[in-house]
């Protein structure tokens, strides 16, 4: 049960499925915490539980560690770091970042942070990516080769992407299209 949300609500459920990446849009520009909560409840409550450590990922920056460290740490918080530096070193090298490992994010361009905080909401391997314009700072090049690592990465770990994008080529790439209105979640078919 997640705090706060009345098992009797009257919140309406979309199934999304494993492996499916889906493009929604938001009449707000940015989507708040609240409405990353109403998605999570309104498309995942009726499939297996979810655990919010290891099941979800938010695409996000932290500004403390190299690109190596921040892309890591899920891994290092779970005691998993040894095991997953190898998984974040070919993660990073996919979105063109390996020779700025030992960067800190000071020293990077946004777009290479925001590349880094991609590669730290997928080296877990959650169930559920949730994206708010994972492309929003990046070149037409960078941004194609990470349309298409989340397209390869959500078919090949059967991980669900929701991504709120602007961005028409990546919309386009997405197996389905959607929209938010009061923190109900339509799919088109």
């Amino acid at each position: 049960m997640i705090p706060g949300i009345s098992p009797n609500s009257d919140l309406k459920y979309t199934p999304v499925e494993t492996g499916e990446a889906i493009e929604y849009r938001s009449p707000k520009k940015v989507l708040d915490q609240d409405d990353f909560l109403k998605l999570l409840i309104t498309q995942f409550s009726t499939q297996d539980p979810l655990n919010p450590v290891t099941d979800t990922a938010f695409i996000s920056q932290m500004a403390e560690f190299t690109a190596l460290e921040n892309a890591m740490m899920p891994a290092l918080i779970a005691r998993r770091g040894d095991a997953m530096r190898d998984v974040a070193i070919d993660l990073l090298s996919a979105v063109g970042l390996e020779r700025r490992m030992d960067h800190r994010p000071g020293e990077l361009s946004g777009g290479e942070c925001q590349r880094v905080a991609m590669v730290r909401a997928l080296i877990m391997q959650p169930k559920i990516v949730l994206a708010d314009e994972p492309s929003g700072n990046l070149d037409e090049a960078a941004s194609a080769v990470l349309h298409e690592l989340l397209r390869d990465v959500a078919q090949r770990n059967q991980q669900a992407f929701l991504v709120m994008t602007h961005d028409e080529r990546l919309a386009s790439s997405m197996d389905r299209r959607g929209y938010l209105e009061s923190g109900v979640l339509h799919l088109e078919d």
